[in-house]
């Protein structure tokens, strides 16, 4: 083989390598965020899981100081958010995320309900 044909194989090689890896990283994903809040005021430490059948599993993450959160790289499809802190109602919401959809989703939380006996 020529040598100038050596080269045109290895820069189509590279080329379709470097195609590849771009589509690869474009796969349509969404991103779904939220502020998770008791009383007006931003609740660290919430359990916040995401279920959907276009998952693989569960994702599960935790708010952050200020009571934030991040779900990135998902895949669209309809979700079911449940943000959950012991001393807290559980709070459940469904969300539709779109391919390269930046979403919002906030939680308020009440505290639960305490029994006492006498």
């Amino acid at each position: 083989m020529k040598r100038s044909h050596l080269v045109a194989l290895a820069i189509l090689v590279v080329f379709l390598l470097g195609t590849f890896t771009a589509l690869s990283q474009a796969l349509p994903s969404a991103t779904l965020s939220g502020k998770v809040a008791a009383d007006g005021q931003g609740l660290p430490g919430v359990t916040v899981t995401a279920k959907s059948p276009n998952l693989q599993g569960v994702r599960s993450t935790t708010t952050s100081v200020n009571g934030g959160y991040v779900f990135a790289n998902v895949p669209p499809g309809e979700y079911t958010i449940t943000y959950a802190l012991p001393g807290f109602q559980t709070v459940a919401k469904t969300i539709r995320l779109s391919a390269s959809q930046v979403s919002s989703l906030d939680a308020v939380m009440s505290l639960s309900g305490v029994a006492s006996t006498a």
